[in-house]
């Protein structure tokens, strides 16, 4: 999972959902990281529970 990438399907701030190998993951945002936009390409950093730590590509 760490290092595949996505598409965010909603605005995260600092959680949200994104569509990854046509499943949707619930997701967090990495630290540093302000905001992602819903259609912007992010990327799994880690998991933190059921969810997926991202960062923008």
């Amino acid at each position: 999972m760490v290092g595949r990438s996505g598409l965010s399907v909603t605005e995260s701030n600092p959680t949200g959902i994104m569509q990854l190998a046509g499943e949707r993951w619930s997701t967090k945002l990495a630290e540093g990281v302000d905001r992602i936009v819903v259609d912007e390409r992010v990327e799994v950093v880690g998991t933190e529970g059921l969810k997926v730590v991202v960062k923008k590509v």
